[in-house]
């Protein structure tokens, strides 16, 4: 689990790293594809380079995409979102270029993996405890256990030498 969240981790901060190249999503090259950059509004993502194509998914404005191909054709971009991938109008995408946008969110991913690491680290040391008190709980149960029928035994073997 631990190895997961740590792959999750560089991959994101991967992405986010892509993104202090700034790069124009108006420029239509394939340079910006691979580029992660974000909504400058609320967007509808189509499933084809067409504003008649259905609608796969509507993201809200601020909402960090990856560009998968600059030039779909006639100013369109094909994004990923998650599980979402569709086509959008490059005019709504702006870059990620203000150092104070991309300080706050490597802060928020940064606070996020710190959180997710110590639930992590809290869950194996509960874990570690459980295993721990269970041993305890086996080694009184048969002590206790011993405790009561050893007598019994002693004092069955006793009855027996008496009677005889």
């Amino acid at each position: 689990m631990k190895k997961v969240l740590i792959m999750a981790a560089a991959v994101i901060w991967t992405l986010l790293a892509a993104v202090s190249v700034p790069v124009y999503a108006a420029e239509t090259s394939t340079s910006v594809a691979g580029t992660v950059l974000k909504t400058s509004t609320d967007v509808e993502v189509h499933q084809e380079a067409s504003e008649t194509s259905p609608v796969a998914a509507a993201l809200e404005a601020e909402t960090a995409v990856l560009v998968t191909d600059a030039d779909a054709g006639e100013g369109w971009c094909r994004i990923q979102v998650q599980e979402t991938t569709g086509y959008i109008r490059a005019e709504y995408l702006v870059p990620l270029s203000s150092s104070e946008e991309m300080d706050l969110e490597f802060e928020q991913i940064s606070n996020n993996y710190h959180m997710v690491f110590n639930e992590v680290q809290q869950v194996q040391k509960q874990r570690s405890q459980t295993k721990m008190w269970g041993a305890v709980i086996a080694a009184l149960t048969v002590a206790l256990f011993a405790a009561g029928i050893i007598p019994v035994i002693k004092k069955n073997r006793e009855d027996e030498k008496n009677k005889v």
